[in-house]
């Protein structure tokens, strides 16, 4: 006997058509809805159903979240509940919503890059030199010059948006898609980047 997925190997967990069919025989249901499978594996066996003898308008394809109502004569499609996956996120049911899912996916895939900017508006110019680091991108002592490169397109992006009337939203989302381009240049990832900007 081989079994185990490293083999390629799958079991169906699924009966075979003569078992369904005993089954039918020996239970003779009113009324059949199909389980387990995939939505063409229910309509097979609701086929399946009427061939053995009972009614179409007695079988139900049901989907998530449709109610089956049930009584000592009757089955009747009632409606449908709210019905899906449910993430429980500490202390949380079901309020993480697909924006933050996609986040924690690419956090995880490609992590952050963070830069903090200091603008001093005064004196028109930055305060320091951009700080730059991540956190499960890439290691930085041994990948600096990425970092050295990002700082040298964040001077340029500065002086470039004050010949334009500096704009901090405009200068934020240049600093973001200049860090962005960069590290998909150099390694081909999109990390979460995250420029930081403090005005003094």
């Amino acid at each position: 006997m081989i079994y185990g997925r490293s083999h390629g190997i799958h079991v169906s967990g699924h009966a075979s058509q003569e078992d369904l069919k005993l089954l039918f025989n020996l239970v003779r249901p009113k009324f059949f809805m199909p389980v387990h499978g995939e939505y063409r594996m229910l309509c097979e066996h609701a086929k399946l159903a009427e061939h053995m003898g009972i009614p179409e308008k007695n079988t139900f394809i049901m989907e998530n979240g449709m109610v089956l109502e049930l009584s000592a004569k009757t089955a009747r499609i009632n409606g449908a509940v709210r019905a899906g996956r449910v993430l429980i996120d500490g202390r949380g049911i079901g309020d993480v919503g697909a924006t933050v899912l996609k986040d924690r996916k690419q956090l995880s895939n490609d992590g952050i890059v963070i830069a903090s900017i200091v603008v001093d508006r005064e004196r028109g110019c930055l305060n320091s030199m951009p700080y730059i680091f991540s956190r499960g991108f890439v290691y930085e002592k041994g990948n600096d010059t990425i970092f050295r490169e990002a700082e040298k397109r964040i001077l340029n992006a500065f002086e470039a948006s004050k010949e334009q009337d500096f704009n901090l939203s405009a200068f934020k989302a240049s600093v973001k898609s200049t860090i962005s381009k960069l590290c998909y240049e150099r390694t081909g990832r999109k990390p979460i980047v995250v420029p930081i900007i403090h005005e003094i």
